[in-house]
């Protein structure tokens, strides 16, 4: 019973610290591409990770998106930005400034970067090596 009751409170007050501040929303496009010709990769999954420290508690967050036949992706990134001030007060003025890029495609070699934010759209284009199987071989 104890333990309902306490998951119920933490659930409630997550809800109460996200409904202070109004979420925004982070936009990661781009081309993924093969390496050195530079054609579409088709299926490629990107992967972003980042994280929110909201009201003193910190989440790690995931959004994948895949490429489509074009070669090109969207990642919609949802944020909380409440934040603290230097009064200690809670305020919504927290800002996603660098997300996690992880890409991996089926005969190409995955990658990851680490990518700094500049507002609340980016872009960001990848070139992968295919694997030295899918015909890649050594540089």
């Amino acid at each position: 019973m104890n333990c309902s009751v306490s998951v119920l409170l933490s659930l409630l007050l997550s809800s109460a610290v996200h409904a202070k501040c109004a979420t925004e929303t982070y936009i990661i496009g781009g081309f993924i591409g093969s390496y050195p010709d530079s054609a579409p990769v088709e299926g490629a999954e990107i992967s972003v990770a980042y994280g929110e420290n909201a009201g003193g508690m910190s989440a790690a967050r995931t959004a994948v998106a895949q490429t489509g036949k074009d070669g090109h992706y969207s990642v919609e990134l949802r944020f909380y930005p409440l934040g603290s001030s230097r009064r200690g007060s809670d305020e919504c003025n927290a800002k996603l400034t660098s997300v996690s890029v992880s890409v991996s495609a089926a005969g190409f070699e995955s990658l990851s970067q680490l990518l700094s934010l500049n507002g609340t759209v980016a872009t960001a284009n990848y070139s992968l090596k295919r694997t030295a199987a899918n015909g890649g071989g050594v540089d």
